[in-house]
């Protein structure tokens, strides 16, 4: 099986190996460079690419996704303000 690459969502200085026997390997530099033999990809190996958290890159829904809890969470913070106003 052949991996597609990675999305414009990845962490590219994120990736890191994780072997079948538990043991964790980092790249030492760049991007996905992994230069001991140990590095090698073998059966049970997993390649994680972590998602990058830059803020600057949230678009289209999960942007609308996080203004329509702050409008709900302002709009249930007036909601409970007036409630103690009233008689």
């Amino acid at each position: 099986m052949q991996g597609g690459g990675v999305k414009d969502s990845a962490d590219k200085r994120g990736i890191y190996i994780v072997k079948a026997s538990g043991e964790v390997i980092m790249p030492n530099r760049g991007f996905f460079k992994f230069v001991s033999a140990r590095s090698t990809i073998g059966p049970g190996d997993t390649i994680v690419v972590p998602l990058d958290t830059d803020d600057t890159r949230i678009r289209g829904i999960p942007l609308l996704a996080e203004v329509s809890t702050i409008i709900y969470q302002l709009a249930l913070g007036a909601a409970a303000i007036n409630s103690f106003s009233t008689p």
